[in-house]
């Protein structure tokens, strides 16, 4: 398989009356920095929808999410899932309903041996029904093994377990699905953009991974440029790379989950 890098952008532009009159030792906030904090999280919000999505948007520009990752149809890597069946993950239909049997087959049907799903990812919606499957003191009793420590004090549950692995919730997760994901085989590989600076991160924004070896993790800023014809300064934040897999057998999904 081989996979194109794909590239994203956002743009700052300040004009240069409002940075004149925040350029005093009086002023409140930094505004340059305000506002490439505003876009940083803007495009963080953008990115997320677009890890989740299939690729197809802007005429296939998009980053590959995981709905392309976690498919049985169309290609991957620029291969036929068609042609090559070891490609395919497991995807299937809940019929509308969670149970935790649906949930015990999908891992069986995309574990093996030691690659077993190491997390689980759907929206706060699932993790309710999730959750409400563990409800009962009887089926706390008997399925708490799955669970590996997920319960805690209060009034509800968090970090719930499923098989060892946490369940996690994120609105940008396609809405009425639950993903079982092998990180072991999904990597995100950064290139940054020629003529930018690659951003630099300060130790504490990088938690629980080494990333020393990929300046800016694709990341990467313009600079301010002066425009021509304009009294402003415009700045790109840009993101390069790719969402990849390399055994999407690995993985898989349950759809169309409506209630338990």
């Amino acid at each position: 398989m081989d996979y194109d890098p794909k590239f994203y952008q956002i743009t700052v532009a300040l004009p240069l009356d409002e940075l004149s009159a925040n350029a005093t030792d009086s002023k409140v906030l930094d505004l340059a920095g305000i506002e490439i904090q505003t876009a940083a999280h803007d495009l963080a919000d953008d990115i997320g929808t677009l890890m989740y999505a299939d690729g197809s948007g802007n005429s296939s520009k998009d980053f590959n999410g995981l709905t392309n990752i976690i498919n049985n149809t169309g290609t991957i890597g620029g291969q036929s899932r068609a042609t090559y069946s070891v490609l395919n993950s497991t995807v299937t239909a809940s019929g509308g309903t969670l149970t935790l049997a649906l949930m015990q087959t999908l891992y069986s049907n995309v574990a093996s041996g030691s690659n077993v799903p190491t997390v689980g990812y759907c929206t706060e919606a699932v993790a309710n029904f999730y959750e409400q499957l563990l409800n009962p003191q009887e089926r706390i009793v008997k399925d708490v093994a799955m669970m590996k420590g997920g319960l805690t004090g209060g009034t509800g549950f968090t970090a719930l377990y499923f098989k060892g692995f946490p369940i996690l919730a994120d609105e940008k997760s396609t809405t009425q699905q639950l993903a079982f994901v092998n990180e072991d085989y999904l990597d995100w590989y950064g290139l940054a953009l020629a003529l930018t600076e690659p951003v630099k991160f300060k130790s504490q924004d990088v938690r629980g991974n080494d990333y020393s070896s990929l300046l800016g993790l694709g990341f990467s800023f313009s600079g301010w440029i002066k425009p021509s014809n304009q009294a402003a300064v415009v700045g790109h934040i840009y993101l390069g790379g790719e969402l990849v897999t390399s055994a999407p057998r690995f993985m898989g999904r349950l759809t169309g989950i409506t209630s338990v």
